[in-house]
């Protein structure tokens, strides 16, 4: 899981997103999907949420981590 793909990413603040959970990422409807769709789009496991106050505003930091592909993108599986 260390050498996975990861994202980080702010969003308007919601009290539901927590750690240890998964996120959907998909593009939108008749969007054209190119080489870089399998290293974005699918399933992410959320490792980390900073929910952020201030006197206007709430907000959400998200990382998350790739923990499988659908095709094959190329991770080396001889990594010692």
């Amino acid at each position: 899981m260390f050498y996975n793909t990861s994202l980080f990413f702010s969003a308007p603040g919601s009290i539901i997103r927590q750690a240890n959970t998964f996120i959907s990422v998909d593009n939108g409807k008749g969007r054209v999907r190119d080489e870089f769709h399998n290293k974005l789009l699918g399933q992410w496991f959320v490792y980390n949420v900073i929910h952020r106050f201030t006197e206007t505003d709430y907000t959400n930091s998200i990382n998350a981590v790739r923990v499988h592909a659908n095709d094959d993108i190329g991770i080396k599986d001889d990594i010692t």
